[in-house]
């Protein structure tokens, strides 16, 4: 009995420092989502971004015969959590660059996503690869 309950106790220990632990997953950036698989899916897309002198660009692009209202987002990763450094917005089917003058010095990972909802309301979204640049 005592036996028992010391080991209902060892469990218990464990497990309340197991959850209050610091863990190296907390600061480990979480991997991209993958897209929906549907219809809609298929006529969204997110473009790695890409940089050109101080910008870094990102571009969400809808084909037909999509046509919803689409955001896009360049999203870069802060250590914890993505910060949206620019946002545009257009009526699909077309496509749209968020852009973002990254003045400055440092590397980040950069990714585009772009968002929308289906005919019920759901929003859904699809994310671009990673990219690490430099301003």
């Amino acid at each position: 009995m005592i036996r028992r309950r010391l080991a209902v106790l060892a469990l218990a220990g464990t497990a309340a420092l197991t959850l209050f632990a610091p863990t190296s997953q907390a600061a480990t950036k979480p991997a991209a989502a993958p897209a929906p698989v549907s219809s809609l899916a298929a006529c969204h897309h997110a473009d790695t971004p890409t940089q050109t002198a101080g910008w870094i660009h990102g571009q969400g692009r809808v084909d037909s015969p999509c046509s919803q209202s689409i955001d896009v987002f360049l999203q870069r990763w802060r250590g914890f959590y993505w910060e949206n450094v620019s946002i545009r917005s257009f009526q699909a089917p077309g496509s749209a660059i968020a852009s973002w003058s990254c003045g400055g010095s440092g590397y980040y990972d950069y990714q585009t996503v772009v968002n929308w909802r289906d005919g019920q309301g759901v929003p859904h979204n699809a994310i671009s690869a990673q990219v690490r640049l430099g301003c």
